[in-house]
């Protein structure tokens, strides 16, 4: 033979060729799928922040103990500005206070037609002061290296029960009567003399915060991982600093009053 190649064994050599090339390549329908599921995972993100979850770092000590600097949470999306959305007394929200861009996370307190009193950081609503039951004393570590004592408190409200605590040494005694005006509500940190809340906003003469300011009621906590779980339901959680007072905390859970006898009464 010279060498030459025959024109079947060319032929047979490209449709070979051409089949280990197609074998190779990735069907339309596959690459269809992968460019969709990038997509979903670029956008499922973007629409749960928008409209159902969204995620926000604790800044400062104004909810401790029940939040500590640095936790992060989990709200929900929430509808604003109507009746039946109005937000439940005792609930923890992430808000943002009229004229600012500041976010702040506090708790519910009063609600359109109240009148609240804060009675050396107690709640009294029309008159009626929110049932306590203590806890005992500690003293905490803070983050810039101070050490203060608090007082720690079991609080109940419209079936809710959490932990407050009055630092040492500070009274800033009675506060008020401030009138709750329609959709807005009234709110308070969990630290009650440590906090920027309604009592002091409105230039000092105290303010509520409309219901289209709420961004939604925070549902779990999930950073750091040792306290991760959901948020408002259960029994409270108390920090590592307020550790001792768990079985107290069991006697105060055992004697919490009912869904009536922790509820205001209406004006």
């Amino acid at each position: 033979m010279d060498g030459t190649k025959q024109p079947g064994v060319e032929r047979a050599g490209a449709d070979a060729k051409r089949r280990r090339v197609a074998n190779s390549r990735i069907p339309r329908k596959v690459w269809a799928l992968i460019i969709g599921l990038s997509a979903l995972s670029l956008v499922v993100p973007l629409l749960l922040r928008v409209f159902v979850l969204e995620a926000f770092q604790i800044p400062a000590g104004s909810m401790y103990p029940s939040l500590l600097i640095g936790d992060h949470v989990f709200i929900t999306k929430w509808g604003h500005g109507c009746e039946e959305c109005a937000p439940e007394r005792g609930a923890v929200f992430v808000l943002r206070y009229p004229g600012s861009t500041t976010d702040y996370v506090k708790r519910v307190i009063a609600l359109p037609g109240d009148s609240l009193v804060v009675d050396r950081g107690v709640p009294v609503i029309n008159g009626w002061k929110a049932p306590r039951c203590p806890l005992g004393h500690a003293r905490v570590a803070e983050a810039d290296g101070r050490e203060l004592g608090y007082e720690f408190f079991v609080e109940f409200l419209s079936g809710n029960a959490y932990v407050v605590v009055h630092e040492d040494e500070r009274d800033d005694g009675v506060q008020g009567p401030y009138q709750v005006g329609p959709n807005e509500a009234w709110v308070l940190g969990d630290n009650r003399m440590n906090s920027s809340d309604s009592r002091s906003w409105g230039d000092g003469k105290g303010a509520g915060v409309p219901w289209k300011n709420f961004h939604g009621p925070v549902r779990a906590l999930w950073m750091p991982l040792e306290r991760a779980g959901s948020f408002g339901a259960g029994p409270p959680k108390l920090p590592e600093s307020a550790a001792a007072f768990a079985p107290q905390l069991e006697r105060c859970l055992a004697a919490a009053p009912s869904l009536a006898e922790s509820t205001p009464p209406r004006r």
